[in-house]
């Protein structure tokens, strides 16, 4: 027979109702609890609510006064300067009898310092603001731009619980009266005795009335739990006594009803363990044939890999006999050793290798070294790995990989990754020297507008010309070398280039070395920068010039030729099609392997330090016009220089006469100039005065918005920096023009037009201007770009 409680039993009923009394009294606890709870939080921002409103009440009586007196006079100070906004007051600037300066404060203007300098003395944050405002600290934040918007819908008061730099704050703000005393400040922007001119806000902080109001609660829920603990303990004693007397009856049923059940678990776990054993017997079974056929496909698979891989692999024994050879092993010794001892095939030696590291895979760990082959010059990784074996041996696995072509592609890589960095710093260098040369070639102008007739004054600003432009070649060749310089490319036949410029470059070179050329009239064109080529052309043959002690032989030939995607692999950096190739070839000394590959590294010379960029400067502009460039050298046997340069379709333009330098042309209008170097924007200032126009000047690019958006007259033009010290010229470039949509920009860096520059000209600039330019290019230019 088995016996169950009745759910019906007076102990249950008890247990029942005692519960019940439990819930009830805990739930009227509780509402009286969240009751008190938000009538203390509902006190204190009420509390918080009439110190804010009085204390803009305060705020707003020191307005209403300084109003009623039409403001007050205070020292002219650095912090109190005079107001340039009451500038149309006749009695804004006083002396007194004993002639100290005075100057008149408006009310919105003390109340606004009051406000910043003495918060601390109440711990209340003030703010005076305006949609109409004049002064970026008086600017409206968002929430009080909807503030003052309300304010002119007809609302009195706008307030909000909020957070301030993490802390809590309760905001309140309303509206200011244009009052009589007012319009005498602010009668110029259109208020009238009666608008809304504004908002006064105040912020206090709650963290002293929510520290009350967490120490009241915490009090009123003691108290609360207190009298909770008391009602439940009354139920739990009553509840007790009649559970003592219930339970006697029933102990003798449940003692009976536990023998029969714990019987009846014992019955069903034996029974559940039989279950299991039969079960996991033939899971063991079933386990055991998986693994078997697991077994002889994972020895087939890996007999598979082992055949098909490309790297020499064999396995030895702990006694040095060779249990396995792969494919690649085998052909690499020239026959199957299978049971020979490895040190004997592998290494061809009757001891064991000195680098053997048979130790540590008894141990089973893995190893692996590198090794050079001397019979090939290949470098290969060799790695050693442990088998064990089901008796406990260990065998070791090695495999011969062949790295000498990735450890050749690293190398190339560090070098190109180094290449890149000093390619960075040098651009990096041209354009602040650039920057610093821009104030010396404008202030040679400067002189040679005020001094036209002195021959002295020109003769030493011809010497400084001559020095500056050779400071701008010197940057030339540094953006060259960063692959940024400012290339004016054209089309030009390589064959009349060569007769043009190696006339004027013979003249550098010693008259004993002989140049014979080889320059077909049929060459193909190329699009280049004829300057930077010279450079090129220049410096390779001052390199070959130099490599011969006594007399010597350079020739210069140019051929057509077209590479194809089977000679691709020769030119990796090189495009398939047509190419003008440039060979140099001198019969000097000739350089070892290490100084050939290191020829263009910035600053590596065999010569004197400081001898210039050199090699690299030139390797900087072959790339930068798609080009490829190889050098070939061995010592006592010359070198040889191989430049490819991509071949044009387009027919060579008839080059334009050299254009005469105009001069200054003068101007009317007003030009904004974005500029945060000093100098720059000095020499700047001075020489667009000096030309006719109106300059207004800014150093961040947060200021030339400030001045775009709030400036009352015309700006024709603005001459835009790339490079600021808080945002650069892309960001600054939309919200200006957003400011002012027929403000045309003009956009000068020491940088070359590609990149960042030319981007802005794509969205719409008029022109660009390189540092450092003259009087009469920038003149020019004005002039091309506000007739547009």
């Amino acid at each position: 027979m088995i016996f169950k409680k009745n759910l019906k039993s007076p102990l249950s009923l008890l247990e029942t109702y005692s519960w019940s009394l439990v819930i009830a009294w805990t739930i009227i606890i509780g509402s009286l609890l969240l009751f008190g709870i938000s009538q203390i939080r509902h006190v204190q921002r009420e509390m918080i609510k009439k110190e804010a409103r009085a204390n803009f009440n305060k705020d707003q009586a020191l307005r209403f006064w300084g109003a009623i007196h039409g403001g007050v006079y205070v020292p002219v100070t650095k912090e109190t300067p005079s107001n340039p906004y009451l500038g149309h007051v006749p009695e804004r600037d006083i002396k007194t009898p004993s002639g100290k300066s005075l100057t008149l404060m408006n009310p919105a203007y003390m109340l606004r310092q009051t406000m910043e300098r003495y918060e601390d003395l109440y711990g209340v944050r003030g703010h005076l603001t305006s949609l109409k405002h004049f002064r970026p600290e008086t600017a409206p934040d968002e929430w009080e731009k909807y503030a003052l918007k309300k304010f002119e819908q007809g609302a009195q008061e706008i307030f909000e619980f909020t957070d301030i730099d993490g802390e809590p704050y309760f905001r309140l703000m309303s509206p200011m009266i244009a009052k009589k005393g007012c319009l005498k400040c602010h009668g110029h922007q259109g208020y009238k005795v009666g608008d809304v001119r504004g908002g006064v806000s105040v912020s206090v902080p709650m963290a002293p009335y929510l520290a009350n109001q967490k120490r009241q609660t915490i009090v009123y829920a003691i108290s609360f739990a207190i009298l909770w603990v008391l009602g439940f303990t009354g139920i739990n004693l009553a509840t007790r006594r009649l559970r003592l007397r219930i339970g006697e009856r029933d102990k003798a049923e449940a003692e009976l009803q536990k023998a029969h059940e714990e019987l009846e678990m014992r019955v069903e776990k034996r029974t559940a363990e039989l279950k299991e054993v039969n079960e996991q017997l033939r899971k063991e079974i079933k386990e055991r044939n998986l693994a078997e056929e697991a077994l002889r496909e994972s020895e087939e698979k890996y007999r598979s890999m082992m055949e098909s891989m490309k790297d020499a692999t064999y396995i030895c024994s702990p006694e040095f006999h060779i249990e396995y050879m792969n494919p690649a092993m085998i052909k690499r010794i020239g026959h199957d050793a299978t049971g020979e001892i490895c040190h004997k095939v592998i290494y061809d030696s009757d001891t064991k290798c000195s680098w053997c590291v048979f130790d540590k895979i008894s141990r089973g760990e893995n190893y692996e070294y590198e090794l050079l082959n001397p019979k090939n010059n290949h470098y290969y990784t060799i790695s050693n790995s442990p088998i064990h074996r089901t008796d406990g041996s260990i065998s070791k696995l090695t495999i011969f990989r062949d790295i000498t072509e990735a450890r050749n592609q690293r190398e190339q890589l560090q070098q190109a990754h180094k290449m890149e960095a000093i390619g960075t710093l040098a651009g990096g260098i041209a354009h602040q020297f650039n920057n610093a040369l821009a104030p010396i070639t404008v202030n040679i102008d400067m002189l040679e507008l005020d001094f036209p007739d002195e021959e002295k004054i020109a003769a030493y600003t011809k010497q400084m010309k001559n020095s500056a432009n050779r400071m701008a070649q010197l940057t030339d060749q540094l953006l060259a070398y960063a692959r940024g310089g400012k290339y004016q490319p054209k089309i030009v036949s390589l064959s009349d280039f060569m007769r043009h410029t190696l006339p004027l470059i013979r003249h550098t070179i010693d008259p004993s070395i002989q140049i014979d050329t080889d320059i077909p009239l049929d060459m193909f064109s190329i699009k280049a920068d004829m300057t930077q080529m010279e450079m090129v052309l220049s410096a390779i043959l001052a390199n070959a010039s130099e490599a011969m002690e006594d007399k010597g032989l350079i020739r210069v030939t140019c051929r057509n030729e077209t590479i194809t995607e089977e000679t691709i692999t020769d030119f990796p950096d090189l495009k398939p099609g047509a190419y003008v190739k440039l060979i140099i070839e001198d019969d000097g000394k000739g350089m070892d392997e290490e100084i050939r590959s290191r020829i263009f590294e910035p600053f590596f010379t065999t010569k004197f330090q400081g001898r210039g960029l050199g090699m690299a400067a030139v390797y900087g502009i072959i790339k930068n016009h798609d080009g490829g460039m190889s050098v070939y050298s061995e010592l006592g046997k010359g070198t040889s220089v191989h430049i490819y340069l991509p071949a044009v379709e387009a027919p060579v333009k008839e080059p334009k006469k050299p254009k005469i330098e105009p001069a200054a042309i003068k101007g009317i209008g007003t030009i904004l100039v974005i500029e945060d170097e000093e100098m720059v924007m000095d020499v700047t200032t001075a020489m667009l005065e000096r030309l006719g126009y109106r300059v207004l000047g800014a150093k961040t690019g947060q200021e030339a918005i400030f001045i775009a958006k709030t400036f009352g007259g015309q700006i024709d033009l603005a001459i835009l920096d790339i490079v600021l010290p808080d945002m650069d010229g892309k960001a600054i470039y939309p919200r200006i023009m957003e400011a002012r949509p027929n403000l045309k920009i003009l956009v000068c860096s020491g940088y070359s037009i590609e990149g960042p520059a030319q981007e802005i000209i794509n969205a719409g600039a008029q022109g660009f201007i390189q540092k450092p330019f003259t009087i009469a290019e920038i003149s020019e230019k004005l002039k091309e770009i506000l007739e547009i």
